[in-house]
């Protein structure tokens, strides 16, 4: 609480040092703890996504080499075992199509996972309903057949409601010894046309694009994750804040605060009371609060003593005036009784000038009692008036008079 800066004594309250610095301290520890908590919120984001992409490139190889395998290992094998069996009207799917490998594997294995994911080898007309493409995987389709250099694309979406790493990309190419099942209903298997029917995935061509690859992995599970371990480190690095405010506010209030109170208490006393001027305070333990305190008293020692000389000087001036002018009023007396008292009479005035310079009247400012008994007029009478006025009666000629003792 201070003065005003008009001195009217009117109170006005003000933040102190201690206030100020642990507001700034306070704000300073929250922008700190949000941003390194927004940093590390953003990191982990980052790394779920980096993860959710690893893991979709870990599917796409492993069904791909799964494919592989299929194709150029399984079947030629039970082919060459079946030998010389009419198996041109046989298809049992289970090895004889990867595709359907591949979706019959992902079936059990995201029957066991608490966090599934979603794997289509999408085609338009696909031969499995299952594997037919939706919307978006549609028209990636039409995109790859418009442009042959494109080879993939990964992206974040929210589909059904769920926030996903979407990984598409191109999948395989009709091959020429894929064209007996892929060609016309007549030349492919009868077991296979009794299965999907004669209608879906026929007519196809060599080196047609048959399918794209489609992963969508979970983000949502992941990035609540993130958001969770972010809200435990907020209340962990929140006590940890805290810990450190409050050990910033006490270490501040002992060193800082607690040495100037009484270098602030002492200063608003002789404020207050100027005859307080002189007292001091004790010496801090740090340097810079002895420094302060030993110039608050040496400055409070000087100006003390300073006001007491000042005092006296004032006492001595005090004095001497009304010796000088008690001397003065006695010499006064004096000329007073002497001026009264002469044998001539005597007059003092004030002289009328006119615009040359010349005397033309006069004002009687103070006149003696020989001056009353010459004139025959009071001092009452003569004082303010003019001789103009008043001496017509008493000489001849006031103005040759007036010109005579006008000096």
């Amino acid at each position: 609480e201070t003065l005003d800066a008009g001195g009217t004594g009117k109170a006005r309250h003000e933040w102190g040092i201690s206030v100020r610095l642990n507001l700034a301290i306070g704000a300073i520890f929250l922008v700190a703890g949000a941003f390194a908590i927004a940093m590390v919120n953003a990191q982990m984001h980052r790394q779920a996504l980096k993860e959710a992409e690893a893991r979709a490139r870990l599917i796409l190889n492993h069904n791909m080499a799964t494919h592989t395998y299929l194709n150029r290992d399984l079947k030629p094998a039970v082919f060459a075992a079946l030998g010389d069996s009419d198996t041109s009207g046989a298809f049992d799917p289970a090895w004889m199509s990867s595709t359907f490998a591949i979706r019959r594997i992902h079936h059990y294995l995201t029957a066991s996972l608490e966090m599934p994911y979603y794997y289509k080898e999408c085609a338009v007309n696909a031969r499995s309903p299952s594997n037919e493409a939706d919307v978006f995987e549609r028209a990636f389709l039409e995109e790859l057949r418009r442009n042959p250099e494109l080879q993939g694309r990964t992206t974040v979406r929210t589909t059904d409601g769920l926030l996903v790493l979407q990984v598409i990309q191109r999948g395989e190419t009709l091959e020429s010894g894929c064209l007996r099942c892929h060609d016309t209903p007549e030349q492919a298997p009868a077991g296979l046309v009794h299965l999907y029917g004669p209608k879906r995935s026929v007519g196809r061509l060599a080196g047609d694009l048959i399918s794209a690859v489609s992963i969508r992995i979970p983000l949502t599970e992941a990035y609540a994750e993130a958001d969770t371990f972010t809200l435990k480190l907020s209340a962990g690095l929140l006590g940890i804040l805290l810990i450190l405010f409050g050990s910033t506010t006490w270490l501040q209030r002992h060193l800082v605060v607690g040495p100037l109170r009484p270098i602030t208490r002492t200063a608003r006393e002789i404020a207050t009371d100027p005859r307080k001027l002189g007292q001091t305070v004790e010496y801090g333990q740090s340097v810079e609060m002895a420094t302060l305190a030993r110039a608050f008293n040496r400055m409070s020692v000087d100006l003390h003593d300073e006001r007491e000389l000042l005092e006296q000087r004032i006492q001595e001036r005090t004095a001497e005036l009304e010796a000088g002018h008690f001397e003065i009023a006695n010499s006064e007396q004096k000329y007073r009784d002497l001026f009264e008292h002469m044998d001539y009479a005597f007059a003092l005035h004030e002289i009328v000038l006119d615009e040359a310079g010349r005397p033309v009247d006069y004002i009687f400012l103070e006149a003696n009692s020989a001056f009353e008994e010459h004139t025959g007029l009071s001092r009452d009478t003569l004082i303010g008036g003019r001789a103009t006025e008043l001496l017509p009666g008493i000489v001849s000629d006031p103005m040759e008079w007036i010109q005579r003792y006008g000096s």
